[in-house]
């Protein structure tokens, strides 16, 4: 459901914590899960690390010569408190573990390695030691991830629900490649290549079709055949029709990363780990890497963004764009917009992100839709700097930060609430392959960027080619709406070849013949084109001033407006006017529980600088 997890026939919103049992002292878990459970967090999340428990290949040590691997017991606690599991089994978990929780013998094993494209192991340089990474395509680390997945799940298979307090189970982690995820990084492993030419057989078809793509006669004495094409290595690339090699190369990944995920769902479920929803959490700066959520969907039924964000202008935009997309899509498909790791602090090698930046936020997704989050971390643990609970189960003053926020979010069934988009900005996914394939700085993953503060497109090579952002879609096409491409007509189709004919405008047009169907990127077209349209259409709108304070509204299923929130990403003090309307009379900021009178439809009242203000309204 859209409002969160339906448990024994009563919906409970998607707000976790995390907790990681084998990093605390057990007599320490019932005061850090009571602590968790004060903070208004109704569900535990927690990983369950491979290498950790594995102590020969297939043989899990989960409790029974070392109590801080006792899985069952942890969760056994978290059934007598009345709270409910998210569980994370991996393969892959990340957690600032080494090797991300696979066993060393799975990350040296040659058979389980992604290769580059000369053939050598494709390492990660992280702390506090870089491994190679496994390969997505390989067999045997899927049969090793098999093998696994069916020794835990004898232990953890009484616990789910309604035995246990588990509920939903994570299939894999941030499955971008390990961060080694630029096009020519990897995977060159065998089975990759493999799986490569059977994805350009099943795309193309014949011969005929893939020669007329790849620019060679099938038909020519030498030509290749489909188990003869070889990936490109490099971007070479020089003209728009040199492209489809690489963008295949690039569809390949999205492809290889859903058939694991499938094939680690289907584990889940032959290890007798099944009957609950399934999810999957995409890293910071998604859009660059090769995870797919329309094919990742067909393995987990919920998909979730991670959020570690420093408050500024700049990051601002990023949150809106990803929560945005995240928001619209959950709701179409009818579940929540769920932040999977919502930062609560920060691992050591990364920027620094103080107790503001959490705050900023967390605000800031709501604000674009988050309907809710997990707290990681919510419990301190090795490898992590600044969670609101420490290692023993004392609340830090941070703490009361988010106590305030969950029961602000409770008392406004906030769960409920919409965000209405009545505008949608479709995004062609070959432009995400595009952005991938140029992308100008190599091995440095685009999660760097965004953790850093930018996005896909600060790390992009410039318009060499002359395609640049161009195949937009302002809003989805049907009856009565305006369909709005630019800043020209695309000359283009997916596969990168000319358009057999020229895209037919007139069949865009809208029942309004004084919008244009054809939108140029200067900044005075655009801003006709809305300032018409939100009149044309009734769109749901509202003033504010100044310009570097922003404002998103949230409504009850009546259309009545319940929660305004106020943004100042700016270094700047602000005082903000915001015109509210919808009989609208007073508005309290639920965080600070102070109280403000609307007068004649508008809204007086300061904003900090990097602060976002929740303001209930009546």
């Amino acid at each position: 459901m859209r409002e969160g997890l339906e448990i024994g026939g009563r919906v409970v919103p998607l707000l976790a914590g995390s907790v990681h049992y084998w990093r605390l002292d057990p007599k320490d878990w019932r005061p850090c899960l009571l602590a968790t459970q004060s903070l208004g967090l109704p569900i535990i999340d927690t990983y369950v690390p491979w290498n950790v428990h594995e102590i020969a290949p297939g043989v899990l040590e989960l409790g029974a010569n070392d109590p801080k691997r006792d899985l069952a017991a942890f969760l056994k606690i978290v059934h007598d408190l009345g709270l409910y599991a998210i569980v994370r089994p991996g393969p892959h978990i990340n957690a600032e573990l080494t090797h991300f929780g696979i066993p060393e013998r799975v990350v040296w094993d040659p058979a389980c390695q992604a290769r580059s494209p000369k053939g050598n192991p494709v390492v990660l340089p992280m702390l506090p030691q870089a491994f190679p990474v496994p390969s997505y395509a390989s067999e045997v680390f899927l049969d090793e991830t098999a093998r696994y997945f069916r020794a835990l799940g004898a232990t953890l298979g009484p616990l789910l629900y309604p035995d246990g307090p588990v509920v939903m189970l994570q299939v894999d982690n941030e499955g971008a490649m390990y961060f080694r995820d630029s096009a020519y990084d990897q995977d060159y492993h065998p089975d990759a290549i493999a799986l490569y030419r059977a994805f350009l057989r099943d795309k193309y078809k014949t011969l005929e079709a893939l020669g007329a793509a790849y620019g060679f006669d099938p038909s020519a004495e030498g030509s290749p055949r489909f188990g003869d094409i070889e990936p490109p290595v490099r971007f070479d690339a020089k003209t728009p029709a040199e492209l489809v090699r690489h963008v295949d190369w690039a569809e390949l990944h999205e492809h290889m990363l859903a058939r694991a995920m499938h094939r680690f769902a289907g584990a889940l479920t032959d290890a007798g780990l099944d009957g609950l929803p399934r999810s999957h959490n995409f890293p910071p700066g998604q859009e660059a890497t090769p995870l797919n959520a329309a094919r990742v969907g067909g393995a987990v039924d919920l998909i979730g963004y991670d959020y570690y964000n420093q408050a500024s202008p700049t990051t601002r935009v990023t949150i809106m764009r990803r929560t945005s997309e995240l928001a619209v899509r959950c709701d179409a498909l009818g579940v929540p917009a769920f932040g999977c790791e919502m930062g609560a602090g920060f691992p050591p090698f990364f920027p620094p992100l103080d107790e503001r930046d959490s705050v900023f936020t967390v605000l800031t997704a709501l604000a674009y839709g988050l309907r809710g989050f997990n707290l990681y971390m919510a419990v301190e643990r090795d490898r992590w700097i600044g969670a609101p609970i420490d290692p023993h189960g004392r609340e830090r003053p941070f703490s009361l930060f988010w106590r305030k926020l969950t029961h602000a979010l409770a008392k406004l069934d906030f769960e409920r609430l919409r965000r209405r988009a009545p505008v949608r900005i479709l995004i062609p996914r070959n432009e995400r392959r595009l952005a991938r394939v140029t992308h100008a700085f190599g091995p440095v993953s685009g999660a760097f960027f965004s953790v850093a503060g930018a996005g896909a497109r600060e790390s992009c090579l410039e318009d060499d080619l002359g395609l640049g952002y161009h195949e937009r879609l302002c809003a989805a096409a049907s009856s009565g709406t305006l369909v709005t491409v630019g800043p020209r007509s695309p000359e283009l189709g997916g596969a990168r070849r000319a358009l057999s004919e020229p895209l037919d405008l007139a069949r865009l047009r809208s029942p309004h013949d004084d919008l244009p169907v054809l939108c140029k990127a200067d900044p005075g077209d655009v801003e006709r084109l809305v300032a018409r349209a939100i009149e044309a259409f009734d769109l749901p709108a509202y003033g504010i001033d100044p310009d570097g304070v922003f404002a998103t509204l949230h409504e009850d299923e009546r259309g009545a407006p319940k929660v305004l929130f106020l943004i100042n990403p700016s270094e700047s003090d602000c005082g903000a006017r915001v015109v509210v309307g919808g009989g609208v009379s007073h508005a309290t900021d639920v965080l600070k529980d102070q109280s403000y009178e609307v007068v004649d439809g508008a809204l007086d009242i300061r904003v900090k600088p990097k602060t976002v203000r929740m303001l209930a309204l009546s």
